[in-house]
């Protein structure tokens, strides 16, 4: 049985006790439509919203207020402003948290997981794990680990390590205003 309530003008209802509204079929709307229409649900102390394992909980008090949302074991947060694919975005999963704001090609990002921390701008990456710290600009990549300090770019290398400091490249120049030392049981230049 459909039936249908029309009322003209505000209409306030009120009950001493609890008001249980249940929908055991399609489902229950709140909808205010019009230039201010508006759905405000007020408590004292809590208002929760809850889907399946997702919820929305808001509680207050003099003394301060907490927002939860909550997705679940498995489940995924996601706020979205701007454009798709090119406003800002916060997601949120079980396992990491990725801030976009821009183009997925050439805006900015950060990702976090509990191994790594990556900040992203257009191609331009600075990782951050237990193994050490990556920057890459273009080609170049810079590496400061345990073991040592790494600079590629192009077909050139430095490596800085306890053992060793090893320079590779095509070409290289040496050049001083004043004077340059080579010191060592052998020294070849060639």
């Amino acid at each position: 049985m459909n039936k249908n309530h029309i009322l003209w003008g505000s209409h306030t209802t009120t009950a001493y006790g609890g008001v249980l509204v249940e929908a055991k079929g399609y489902g229950v709307d709140l909808a205010a439509t019009g230039l201010d229409g508006q759905v405000n649900i007020l408590a004292t102390t809590q208002v929760q919203l809850t889907s399946g394992l997702g919820m929305i909980s808001v509680s207050g008090s003099d003394t301060g207020s907490t927002i939860c949302v909550s997705a679940g074991e498995v489940g995924q947060i996601r706020q979205i402003v701007g454009v798709p694919e090119a406003g800002a975005s916060l997601q949120m999963e079980p396992e990491s948290i990725t801030i976009n704001v821009g183009p997925l090609a050439g805006g900015a990002s950060i990702t976090m997981t509990p191994e790594s921390i990556i900040f992203k701008v257009a191609e331009n990456t600075l990782s951050i794990t237990p193994e050490g710290i990556t920057e890459t600009v273009t080609d170049t990549i810079r590496s400061a680990t345990p073991a040592g300090h790494v600079l590629e770019a192009a077909d050139g290398s430095l490596e800085v390590t306890p053992a060793a400091i090893s320079l590779e490249a095509p070409t290289i120049e040496v050049t001083g205003d004043a004077m340059i030392t080579m010191e060592g049981a052998l020294v070849n230049i060639n």
